[in-house]
């Protein structure tokens, strides 16, 4: 099946690391996620919750490369897959909303391909530092090279964009 535009709404590209409404360095949320990134990576886990297929655990890259059984692989982190470059490199729209007061995802920069910087979790690097980016591993630097890579923003929290908002920017 071929697909010709691909639009992403508040998606976590290169997933999440943090707590719902839980953002920042804060005794709790710090707690939440240590409790999280001990049983996210377990097999069990990952083969059962889709939610710990997105778990990345920026201190603990390794763990993540090794176990987490859907990004690593999805985001060519592990293997390359000249398949998913190509597919992807084929569209001919590919459209990631973010909302600028997500509170559901973090970091928000996974909804466009960033995320925390390596072995820490307070600064984030865009799509365009990323090393995704960079080496073109997916074809974003192709899409984005050729003015088919959209970025778009909703200043409102994770999904709550009004039926305006969408007939204007995505219809």
């Amino acid at each position: 099946v071929r697909v010709f535009n691909l639009i992403t709404v508040g998606s976590q590209h290169q997933g999440v690391y943090g707590f719902p409404f839980c953002a920042g360095e804060h005794f709790f949320c710090d707690m939440f996620r240590r409790i999280l990134s001990f049983g996210a990576y377990f097999s069990l886990i990952q083969n059962h919750f889709v939610q710990a297929e997105y778990w990345h655990d920026p201190l603990h890259e390794s763990v993540y490369l090794e176990n987490c059984v859907f990004l690593p692989d999805l985001n060519q982190e592990v293997e390359v897959k000249e398949e998913y470059k190509k597919r992807l490199s084929e569209l001919s729209n590919l459209v990631m909303v973010k909302f600028l007061r997500d509170h559901m995802v973090q970091p928000a920069e996974t909804e466009w391909f960033g995320f925390y910087k390596e072995n820490q979790s307070r600064e984030v690097y865009s799509l365009f530092e990323s090393q995704l980016y960079q080496k073109d591993l997916l074809g974003l630097k192709v899409l984005n090279d050729t003015g088919r890579l959209h970025l778009l923003s909703c200043d409102s929290g994770h999904l709550q964009l009004s039926l305006d908002w969408f007939t204007v920017y995505i219809l």
